[in-house]
């Protein structure tokens, strides 16, 4: 912008600071300045909410009476490194962050204590992989219902977010969904 126009803005600023009550500008009795620091204030909130990690595709598997133990997928993308470091849920005594890998011929399952979400990749949480390790379950989980999920995550500079977010429980035999068209991958 030129040297003319800055000093029009600056002089309709001043002219609008005077005369914004005759305007109907002044709101809630803000000044423009208050008003432009209320601007700020909500353009940093939608910032931090858009470099939060996003969570998708969350599914819970379902169970049959007197089952304990069942495991949650999901994908997450973030545009900032983060590790996912824990979670929660209401319906389960224990819930831990798992993975499946060979060890030899034999697969074996064991608790992590952080998988890392790489900026810009899709990281998928699926069966015979990472996943959401649930046991103490409270009660049968059948298809059609909704399990909350609060996912723990720290950043590179160890500040701690957690993510809520509602998974969809699938009937025990149901197959797990297809891999999404983008090329998701799980990654190690």
């Amino acid at each position: 912008m030129n040297a003319r126009g800055s000093r029009m803005w600056m002089v309709g600023a001043g002219a609008m600071n005077g005369g914004a009550r005759a305007a109907g500008l002044n709101v809630c009795g803000l000044g423009l300045r208050a008003l432009a620091s209320m601007v700020v204030v909500a353009a940093s909130a939608v910032a931090h909410a858009q470099s939060m990690p996003q969570v998708s595709a969350a599914w819970v598997r379902g169970t049959v009476s007197g089952q304990s133990a069942t495991g949650a997928f999901l994908a997450i993308e973030s545009s900032e490194p983060v590790s996912l470091v824990g979670a929660r849920s209401p319906i389960a005594a224990s819930v831990q962050v798992h993975e499946m890998a060979m060890d030899g011929a034999v697969m074996k399952m064991r608790p992590v204590a952080a998988v890392k979400v790489e900026p810009g990749r899709r990281l998928e949480l699926k069966p015979g992989g990472y996943h959401i390790m649930m046991t103490g379950v409270r009660s049968t989980l059948r298809g059609g219902e909704r399990v909350p999920l609060s996912l723990d995550f720290e950043g590179a500079d160890g500040r701690r977010i957690t993510v809520e977010t509602q998974a969809d429980v699938r009937d025990l035999g149901a197959a797990a969904p297809a891999a999404p068209a983008n090329g998701g991958h799980m990654r190690h």
